[in-house]
């Protein structure tokens, strides 16, 4: 690598160790030429306003080195107006970086100057430290850009423009690659071409979209940086979407010579739409033409550390279109060499295939796993998206003969029981074995104490097991036995630990103990534990955040935890139409109400931030009650000719309806927060 030396005298202050959690205000480089130490800079950090400038259209705002020898440094640069008056910082929150480099570059004919900073990841404690790099301009922050740094000294960025272009070199290759429409993860994105200082321009379609499913996130303008304003020239941006919640939606630009007035479909010369299915409650966005294809595990479903990088699995998907002859396809020739899980694999831009299948034989799986019998489950979205399952079971031979695995699962949400829980509470299961000699019985029952999960017992209890003339588990529920050829057996069970974590003795573990112990380490004077000793969660006979931590993981584990509820109710005497809605937005915790007896339901609710107490209220009441009711013929319970709807969205993304009465909960724990924060009615 092509290297260029600086001289540089550090100044003290930036030597000294503050807070992880304070910023730190970076200084402009002191120089001495005759007793600084010789430091080495990586090619690519601009040294004069001509390379800021080639930064710009080659990066964009950031970069970091992509070599062992400068994956540790990360550079950025930002425009600023020439007005000297104006007051520009940088600050970044990472103690372990060292700044190498800051100067600001300036030509008298040019539109702007440059300020060029870049820093160093000098060596921190093991784990990953996030942090953010931050510009300013008056007080006032203009731009941030969020970073990872690694015990290896590497730097990895984070934000949204780890991927996204903003500047032309990006900008074409991402075109290349993904096309002028496309989404990644809960983005969609729109590449739009135009030419600066024509009539001609882009514009959201006048049909709409629905924004209670996607939302415009940010404008990014990719257009060529110069010395000298351009009069034209192509001016290519980015319009960027956000999805919200489960549901679908299109989205349609137009290519028009009348921006911003009333125009006809005659006068568009070019549409660019997005067919958006948004699924996991608002975390993945599909188009036409894509499919996503995860590998999981057989019984607790969750994701397999299969496929990766090191161990590529190769696939041959049938894909066909339907042609306009009857009957016949055209079959795509293609494979896959999948090297991550999932994998989102877009095999056309903008046709959805008529045909998708994917069949696997054992020889292309990862060592340790075999394929059940039905192993696969493929679901086709309402725009053709493809999202396909493929479940593996832990394969028989990773067993030595005589071995018995034991799996348990939380049987509500089918997770592993973690580790930590089972140390300090283990999951205890008996046998009753029964074997004849003769006319006399043989009768014994050992006792099994499960410490780790899945947990592998050496001793003969798959031989019991396979020999017994009678054998049951004295537990709730039978387990599910699988005995493998090889003499070795798997044991899966499904429970339900009582009492663990269960600080206000209701009888069950939820949210509201996790809200109460919260509550009583911020030493609120309402904060009674029930039962103390169910919230020592590593047993260590203290109660402190780390029992907090441990508990919130339990709850991940064994809850399935709604994050948003919307509530309706409709009809009666006047007419009325109430919701409210419930819901997490950028940090943020949200409440919205509407009520309208126009029989018009297109008033505007109003939405207020609400506490995170208040939110974690509303999601800790017991909706199982209510999706347990059946529903009348109709499909609704009526309730003095009320029509009430219930939607709940889980951490998982899955969403649940009812339309049993929940007037209880709606003029009970929701309409308390709701008093709280907005005064009069709508």
């Amino acid at each position: 690598m092509i290297s260029k030396k600086l001289a540089a005298a550090f100044l003290a202050v930036s030597t000294v160790i503050v807070p992880f959690s304070a910023k730190i205000t970076e200084y402009s480089n002191v120089y001495a030429e005759d007793d600084a130490a010789s430091e080495e800079l990586p090619e690519w950090i601009p040294t004069s306003f001509e390379e800021a400038l080639n930064f710009r259209n080659q990066y964009g705002a950031t970069h970091i080195g992509k070599f062992i020898s400068d994956n540790d440094t990360v550079c950025l640069v930002f425009p600023e107006d020439l007005d000297e008056e104006m007051k520009y910082e940088v600050d970044t929150t990472n103690e372990y970086l060292e700044e190498i480099y800051h100067e600001v570059f300036t030509e008298e004919i040019a539109q702007n100057k440059y300020e060029v900073v870049a820093y160093k990841n000098v060596g921190q404690p093991a784990g990953i430290i996030g942090f953010d790099v931050s510009f300013f301009c008056d007080s006032k922050k203009k731009s941030a850009y969020s970073f990872n740094s690694y015990s290896n000294a590497s730097i990895e960025e984070t934000d949204v423009y780890s991927w996204l272009p903003d500047c032309t070199a990006e900008y074409s290759e991402y075109v290349k690659n993904n096309g002028e429409v496309s989404a990644r993860d809960n983005y969609v994105v729109f590449c739009l071409d135009s030419i600066a200082g024509t009539a001609y321009d882009w514009c959201v379609s006048a049909d709409g979209y629905n924004q209670s499913v996607i939302e415009h996130y940010k404008t990014v303008y990719c257009r060529e940086e110069t010395l000298l304003p351009l009069d034209g020239g192509a001016d290519p941006k980015i319009q960027l979407y956000k999805a919200k919640k489960y549901g679908r939606t299109k989205i349609t630009y137009d290519f028009v010579s009348s921006f911003g007035e009333p125009y006809t479909e005659d006068e568009v010369e070019k549409k660019l739409t997005a067919d958006c299915m948004v699924v996991d409650g608002g975390k993945t966005v599909f188009l036409p033409g894509t499919a996503r294809i995860r590998f999981e595990d057989y019984y607790t479903r969750e994701l397999l550390m299969h496929p990766n990088k090191n161990a590529v699995i190769d696939l041959a998907p049938t894909i066909a279109f339907n042609t306009s002859e009857e009957g016949v396809y055209a079959y795509m020739d293609t494979s896959l060499s999948m090297d991550c899980n999932p994998y989102i694999f877009r095999y056309s831009r903008g046709e959805s295939a008529d045909i998708f299948d994917i069949e696997l034989n054992q020889e292309a799986l990862p060592y340790g796993y075999l394929l059940p019998e039905k192993y696969k489950l493929i679901t086709t979205y309402d725009n053709g998206a493809v999202d396909v399952v493929i479940s593996l079971k832990q394969d028989a031979e990773a067993l030595a003969p005589g071995e018995t695995r034991v799996t348990v699962l939380d049987s509500d949400t089918g997770k592993l029981i973690p580790n930590f829980v089972l140390k300090k509470r283990p999951f205890i299961f008996g046998t009753d074995i029964g074997i004849k000699n003769g006319d006399d019985w043989m009768y014994t029952g050992p006792l099994f104490d499960v410490f780790e999960n899945p947990c592998i017992f050496k001793d003969n209890l798959a031989s019991l097991y396979s020999r017994a003339d009678t054998f049951s588990f004295t537990t709730d529920e039978q387990p599910e036995v699988t005995l493998h050829n090889n003499g070795s057996m798997e044991v899966v069970f499904r429970t339900k630990l009582k009492g663990l974590a269960d600080i206000n003795n209701d009888g069950t573990f939820g949210v509201s103990d996790v809200v109460l112990f919260e509550k009583w380490l911020l030493g609120a004077k309402n904060a009674v534990l029930e039962n103390w000793e169910a919230a020592d969660m590593n047993g260590d006979e203290r109660l402190d955040s780390f029992d907090l931590a441990l508990m919130k993981e339990l709850l991940t584990a064994s809850v399935n935890v709604p994050v948003a509820v919307t509530m309706t109710e409709e009809g009666g005497i006047e007419g009325r139409y109430v919701e409210y809605k419930v819901y997490k937005e950028d940090e943020k915790y949200k409440l919205s109400y509407l009520r309208d007896t126009s029989g018009m339901k297109e008033k505007n609710p109003t939405v207020v931030d609400i506490s995170e107490e208040d939110y974690r209220k509303i999601m800790s009441a017991d909706y199982s009650r209510y999706l347990r009711q059946k529903n009348d013929d109709d499909g609704e319970i009526i309730a003095d000719a009320l029509y009430f709807n219930t939607v709940i969205t889980y951490a998982d993304g899955t969403e649940k309806s009812t339309k049993a009465n929940v007037t209880s909960l709606m003029y009970g724990v929701f309409s308390d927060v709701m008093m709280k924060y907005i005064k009069s009615d709508k």
